[in-house]
């Protein structure tokens, strides 16, 4: 039993070790500024999430017709969907994966 209990334990140590490692890391994030009924930021939104890189960043979505976004929507009104990495414009009309590839490569 002791055996056990000390298999346990390096078990458990190793997996909250490789945790703390890969929690440490940070994620880029993917930001695409959308809006209600727009079917080119729908189109977008598709082939990102079938995108092998969907894997590899975080997205989040910035609904540029809701109020508290409206310096959003004077920026982007004609141009959705548009994306930013890590803060920095991207991309817009569409989602090019080879351009989020390049871009990825290069922050590594």
């Amino acid at each position: 039993m002791q055996l056990f209990n000390r298999s346990l334990t390096h078990v458990l140590f190793g997996f909250c070790s490789f945790s703390i490692r890969h929690s440490s890391k940070t994620v880029p994030v993917l930001t695409l500024f959308t809006k209600t009924n727009c079917s080119l930021c729908d189109k977008a939104k598709e082939a990102f999430f079938n995108s092998p890189l969907s894997a590899k960043v975080k997205l989040e979505q910035v609904w540029i017709d809701q109020a508290q976004n409206q310096q959003w929507f004077d920026v982007y009104q004609f141009d959705i969907p548009v994306f930013h990495l890590n803060g920095k414009y991207l991309m817009r009309h569409q989602f090019v994966e080879k351009i989020l590839e390049e871009k990825l490569s290069s922050i590594k």
